[in-house]
């Protein structure tokens, strides 16, 4: 403190609201000054979830069942809207999360028809370019979730927890518009 900066803070807050849901965020910075409004020399932060935060914060995917989305292993699984088929059969697609852009991406890797499971890459195969539709990766845009100052980088998901990392502007710490909830296009 002397110096004028702390070398390294680190701050963890269980149970922060995250938009529809809780989590516990910590937050790692070096080089915070302890007065002024100068920004830190670094900061990123990681936020642990409860698997089924992830479907709180997916929201409507579209054409699911609503509520369908769990966590299994690496992956999350979601019930596809039967009615959408016209055939009473049930469908299941199993999306691997990542992130791009600041964007929760979720990617078709497997499907379940009727109790038959499928590879992304079988239906690939079989179908080409008939199957872009259903195969395209999911962008969900999770920004008004957290703060603007907050870009979403990195996500994992096991049966434990949800954890996503992210880039921090350093100027967060002194700039109250970068703590307001972020903005989906």
């Amino acid at each position: 403190m002397i110096t004028g900066a702390l070398d390294e803070l680190t701050v963890t807050v269980p149970d922060a609201p995250l938009g529809k849901t809780t989590g516990t965020v910590t937050v790692h910075a070096t080089g915070v000054p302890v007065s002024g409004d100068a920004p830190a020399r670094s900061v990123d932060a990681s936020v642990k979830l409860a698997p089924d935060a992830i479907a709180k914060l997916a929201g409507d995917l579209g054409r699911t069942v609503p509520g369908s989305l769990k966590v299994d292993g690496g992956n999350v699984v979601v019930e596809l809207d039967p009615s959408q088929f016209l055939s009473g059969v049930s469908f299941g697609l199993t999306l691997k999360p990542s992130a791009k852009d600041g964007q929760l991406v979720l990617t078709p890797v497997a499907f379940d028809v009727g109790g038959a499971s499928m590879s992304a890459d079988t239906i690939r195969a079989r179908f080409g370019s008939l199957a872009d539709g259903i195969l395209a990766p999911r962008r969900v845009c999770v920004a008004s979730a957290f703060p603007s100052g907050l870009t979403l980088s990195k996500i994992a998901v096991d049966s434990a927890a949800v954890t996503a990392d992210f880039a921090v502007d350093p100027r967060i710490l002194s700039d109250p518009a970068l703590q307001k909830p972020g903005k989906c296009p």
